[in-house]
Order: structure tokens, then C-alpha cells, then sequence
């Protein structure tokens, strides 16, 4: 590790080699684009009826001068149907195989270039992210950006459907590795839980529709649960560099490249020195 360059690659290295050693990142740079790349394909083929003189006629809903079928709409339907099958579906399941025919995921030649993926999880649920958490995005975008349900309030009606699934199994499987009283496990289950607030909320007040007062407070208390979500995370977080910090007294955490996160992270390591200093004392 301590001859390569950015722990990837061999100094003055051929360009074959190169490229090899390249992989980890463009799996990485892959899934990064895998979200927006999915919505955008989805869009292509997202057609809506309309009524028109009399006739229902589908058309394309970002570009509604599209009628979907027509000439127009084909090379880029066939384009849409290539990226979801080849990209979308493709990547997460050619990364997943690629992983599946390693011997070993943990040693430390592959977790280097693999352990982007798996880093965090149990051994055996290595598969969390790349082919559960897609699933789950998947889902909801294929609600959001097509016509399967052609209701909008039907999507909002599935969403805590799907959301409740994710959380089920969140709780179930407990993918995350089971370091520090699984406090992962723990913020999975937590931020899932709201997620599943947050929509069944909204599905609630779309059934009931009840009085203003009555969603004006329903909308404070999910803004104080989303709030407490996110401020348990930071302090988590917080606590984490802190103890990152106090077990390695001689050396600023690790992950502090930007200007600001270097301040932060020096003034840190200052507190945690200092405390030590005074237990000494």
C-alpha cells in the first residue's frame, strides 16, 4: 500500500496496467451515476394519456408533442430500453457476480479494491447496497418517472408500501457490521422508520384530508421527528471522529481534506489532546 499512488496504482506503470487498476474506480464512478442515469432513462419512456378531440392519445410527459409509438418516440424508447437493461439492471449485477467469484472478499488485496462496496457491512450481507438498496431506489423511481401507476395519489399510496418493506427487512437482516452496540444497524432501522413516517404522513393527509389545524400540526411533528433524525446522525458522526481521535492522540482524524474540514478536525483533536492532558494531570 505504501508504494502505490492513491493505493491504486503502481508508479510509472504501463497504460494496460493502468487501466486494470483503474477498475475500482469506474465501478465506483458507475454506481455514482447509477440514480440519475435511471431517472433520466425512465423519463424517456414515461408516456400519459390525453385527451385530444375526443381521442386518448399517449404522449410522452417531458416532451408532450411526442406521441409514444410514433417515429419520434422510438429511437429514443429503444435508447431508454438499452440503458435499462444494460446499465441500470446490468452494473449492479455484473459488480455483484464480479464480487460473488471472488475466494475471498476480506483480503486485503481485494478489500483495496472492492472494499468500497462491502466496507461496513457483515461478510456474509455484502450484497446490501449493490443489489438491495438499488432494488429499493429502482422501485421507487419506476413509481415516480413512469406510468405503472398512472394515479399520483396512488404513487404517494405505494410509497409506505415500499417504505415499509425496506424498513421490515432493515430490521430483520441487520446487514451492517456489529461494532460499537450496532450502532449502524441502529441508524439504519432509525432513518428508515421516518422514511416511513414521512410518507405514510403524507398518504394520511391525502385520505383524510383534515382541517388545517390539524395538518399544520402533523407537519411540525414531522419536522421534529426529521430533525431529530438528523441531528442523532450528526452526533453519532461527531462522536465517531471523537473517538477516532482519542485512540489516536498523536494525529488529527483521518478524512479532513477540505480547507474547513481540516479546521474542524485540528480543533477536534486540539479538545480530545486536551482533555487527555488534564486525566494526566
Amino acid at each position: 500500500m505504501d508504494s502505490l499512488d492513491f493505493g491504486l496504482f503502481s508508479p510509472k506503470a504501463p497504460l494496460s496496467k493502468l487501466v486494470i487498476q483503474s477498475l475500482p474506480i469506474v465501478w465506483i464512478g458507475f454506481l455514482s451515476l447509477w440514480p440519475a442515469l435511471l431517472s433520466q432513462f425512465l423519463q424517456m419512456l414515461w408516456c400519459v394519456p390525453i385527451l385530444e378531440d375526443e381521442t386518448v392519445v399517449s404522449r410522452l410527459l417531458p416532451s408532450p408533442d411526442v406521441r409514444c409509438g410514433s417515429s419520434d418516440h422510438l429511437p429514443s424508447a429503444a435508447v431508454a430500453i438499452c440503458g435499462l437493461l444494460g446499465w441500470c439492471v446490468g452494473i449492479p449485477i455484473a459488480l455483484a457476480v464480479r464480487l460473488v467469484s471472488l475466494e475471498d472478499r476480506q483480503t486485503p488485496e481485494n478489500y483495496r479494491k472492492y472494499g468500497y462496496f462491502i466496507q461496513g457491512y457483515e461478510p456474509q450481507y455484502w450484497w446490501w447496497d449493490i443489489l438491495i438498496k438499488r432494488a429499493d431506489i429502482g422501485a421507487m423511481m419506476v413509481i415516480t418517472y413512469t406510468s405503472i401507476v398512472p394515479d399520483s395519489e396512488a404513487k404517494l399510496m405505494l410509497f409506505p408500501v415500499l417504505s415499509g418493506l425496506q424498513l421490515a427487512m432493515a430490521c430483520w437482516i441487520k446487514p451492517f457490521s456489529n461494532d460499537q452496540a450496532e450502532i449502524l444497524d441502529v441508524l439504519e432501522v432509525s432513518l428508515a422508520a421516518i422514511r416511513f413516517l414521512l410518507f405514510s404522513s403524507v398518504g394520511a393527509l391525502l385520505i383524510l384530508n383534515p382541517s388545517a389545524g390539524t395538518a399544520s400540526c402533523l407537519a411540525t411533528m414531522l419536522f421534529v421527528a426529521l430533525l431529530t433524525a438528523c441531528v442523532y446522525f450528526i452526533l453519532h458522526v461527531v462522536a465517531q471522529l471523537l473517538r477516532d481521535a482519542s485512540l489516536n492522540p498523536e494525529k488529527p482524524p483521518e478524512g479532513f481534506s477540505k480547507p474547513i474540514m481540516k479546521i474542524v478536525g485540528r480543533q477536534m483533536h486540539f479538545a480530545v489532546c486536551a482533555g487527555i492532558l488534564n486525566e494526566e494531570n
